[in-house]
């Protein structure tokens, strides 16, 4: 998990930038989904029981997009 684990923090990272040197022109959010049941899984082991939908994770995403802009989404 070493590699994704660094991958999601740049990703973080990079949002975050982004929204402080463009925050006039455009908002970002940041979705923080826990763990999503997807083909990630297939090569180190299985999801978590409690692991959401791919579509659990869209519909938040969705019913965010029509509120006012926030810095992150924490999903689940």
């Amino acid at each position: 998990f070493g590699a994704y684990a660094a991958a999601k923090a740049g990703a973080a990272a990079l949002v975050k930038v982004a929204a402080l040197e463009l925050k006039r022109k455009v908002s970002f959010t940041l979705v923080l989904p826990k763990a999503v049941a997807s083909d990630f899984w297939r090569n180190v082991g299985q999801p978590p029981k409690d692991a959401l939908s791919p579509q659990d994770v869209a519909e938040a995403i969705v019913a965010s997009l029509k509120g006012e802009p926030r810095e992150e989404l924490r999903v689940g």
